[in-house]
């Protein structure tokens, strides 16, 4: 698996957790999309969520959020930390319109399946609405 870090709109730096927000992760098929649109408050922020995650899968990461905010999202995985990815700076990333859009793709390389935390954390100071999609991709 390769993992790809960018930076969004600045970088990160000093990365805060004001708010946390976690749901519940389901099995789903391969071609499942699985997302959240979370509202992140002015100020630096975190939240969270579960997916569900296929082993040895191939996955794509879509990240759409606006094209000032400073954004991370991290996959949390059983087996500890499995990729870090923003927006801007990524050759999979473009900026339209005042929204920075990233579909990012990860290789199978022995994925684990099971719960993962999705963590998106924002260090920019204006209030952002920032969705990510996961698909596990059939193999």
């Amino acid at each position: 698996m390769r993992a790809r870090a960018v930076a969004l709109a600045g970088g990160l730096s000093c990365l805060g957790v004001f708010a946390v927000s976690s749901v519940a992760a389901a099995t789903v098929p391969a071609g499942h999309v699985q997302s959240a649109t979370l509202h992140l408050p002015r100020g630096q922020a975190t939240k969270r969520f579960a997916i569900s995650a296929l082993a040895s899968h191939t996955y794509d990461v879509t990240v759409t959020a606006p094209a000032t905010a400073a954004v991370a999202v991290t996959m949390n995985t059983i087996a500890g930390t499995r990729s870090t990815l923003g927006t801007l700076h990524d050759q999979g990333c473009r900026t339209t319109a005042g929204q920075a859009l990233c579909v990012l793709h990860f290789a199978e390389g022995g994925t684990p399946g099971g719960a993962w935390t999705v963590v998106v954390r924002k260090t920019s100071i204006p209030a952002a609405r920032v969705k990510v999609s996961v698909v596990f991709n059939k193999n």
